[in-house]
């Protein structure tokens, strides 16, 4: 991983979703993709440096679609069935189609479920072998209260998101070993770099 530089970082909480304002789709979205697009949109004014068809999205997802289908699947019985809005976020690539539309991105894109370390390691590859100038790389953590009851786990929603490229300076190198996000994100908030 060796000269690739963190440019911007940022993170989003569920509490930030109520007060955002970014447009009319905002709104209908799931809750993952509102969380992404608010921890990336800081990241615009660096967008204006790239053609738009450089710029690698890589998003990793811990639950996937899993909250947003478990939604669309209790609507099942409500008055007039299943949700056709809902049903377009039952994939966990969503969230990388809102990312795209919103910022106008053309370059490649990769959607995985799992830990944050294959956000890092998939971006990475996009500059290294020059498929991408500049990846935002997107680690996205939702598990809703029915996923929570189903599946035994804490609830949560956050997202982080660090903006990559090949130059420096920036905030920090990406250290050589260090591949997962979190910690990451603890470390550049440790040094007061990123909310």
């Amino acid at each position: 991983m060796s000269n690739i530089f963190i440019t911007a970082a940022n993170a989003a909480t569920q509490s930030e979703v109520a007060t955002a304002r970014l447009g009319q789709r905002f709104g209908r979205m799931d809750l993952s993709s509102q969380l992404a697009l608010l921890a990336v949109e800081p990241f615009a004014p660096l967008l204006e440096n790239f053609a738009r068809d450089r710029v690698a999205i890589v998003i990793a997802t811990r639950a996937g679609s899993l909250p947003t289908d478990v939604t669309y699947w209790e609507g099942r019985d409500a008055a007039g069935g299943l949700s056709p809005t809902l049903f377009t976020y039952t994939l966990p690539s969503a969230t990388i189609g809102e990312l795209a539309i919103r910022h106008r991105l053309t370059g490649p894109n990769l959607c995985s479920v799992g830990d944050s370390t294959a956000a890092l390691a998939e971006g990475c590859d996009f500059l290294r072998t020059g498929e991408a100038d500049a990846v935002i790389c997107v680690y996205v953590e939702v598990i809703s209260a029915a996923l929570a009851k189903l599946a035994g786990l804490p609830e949560t929603a956050r997202a982080q998101a660090l903006f990559l490229q090949n130059t420096g300076p920036g905030l920090a190198a990406l250290p050589e070993n260090d591949r997962d996000m979190t910690a990451i994100f603890a470390t550049l908030r440790a040094q007061n770099l990123t909310k």
